[in-house]
């Protein structure tokens, strides 16, 4: 397989993680009973950037993983857990 179908792959494969890790992101906020807006505010993060993660539109590290998951009572790497 050459290599620019493997990098591909790769991204795809990134990319699918991604709107997995957002979905996980908005189940758990919606279960806490929190808006977009509320959970941008507890994250410190502009609330159309959480949007932009719950949608699988924006990668992002760790300086957003981790107040994310502070703000849903969550260990970061619970919310990274199955997605490899």
């Amino acid at each position: 397989m050459p290599d620019d179908q493997i990098r591909a792959q790769r991204r795809e494969a990134s990319a699918q993680k991604l709107v997995l890790l957002g979905h996980r992101i908005r189940r758990l906020r919606r279960e806490r009973d929190l808006t977009q807006e509320q959970l941008a505010a507890a994250a410190n993060i502009d609330r159309r950037v959480i949007g932009y993660i719950e949608h699988g539109q924006r990668d992002f590290g760790v300086s957003l993983l981790w107040p994310i998951a502070n703000a849903l009572g969550v260990n970061a790497a619970d919310l990274l857990k199955g997605l490899d």
